[in-house]
């Protein structure tokens, strides 16, 4: 299930500028992030995307959350268990059927 997050740090007391996304999410209760390294960085499991203030993913153990900032939950495993479904290669993003 996709989740869309907007943080605000002007109004969140419990988060700094110093807390990763993976802190944040797990001290709000947003959950879809997978952590099998507990958060080492080393899996590359907790993958979400951050749609401001660029686009781009990132690790969510590894990132730091800034004010402003909007993260997209969940995603991107969806879509790769689809590409998987119906043929598709993660390697070289080729798709053999349709999605």
């Amino acid at each position: 299930m996709q989740q869309r997050i907007t943080i605000n740090l002007n109004t969140d007391s419990k988060t700094t500028d110093k807390t990763t996304i993976l802190e944040y999410c797990r001290s709000h209760g947003i959950a879809g992030i997978e952590t099998p390294c507990g958060g080492k960085g080393t899996c590359g499991k907790c993958k979400v995307t951050v749609t401001k203030p660029y686009y781009k993913d990132v690790l969510a153990c590894q990132t730091k959350i800034c004010d402003g900032m909007e993260i997209i939950v969940g995603r991107k495993e969806k879509h790769r268990n689809q590409r998987r479904q119906h043929g598709c290669s993660d390697k070289w993003r080729k798709c053999i059927g349709k999605i």
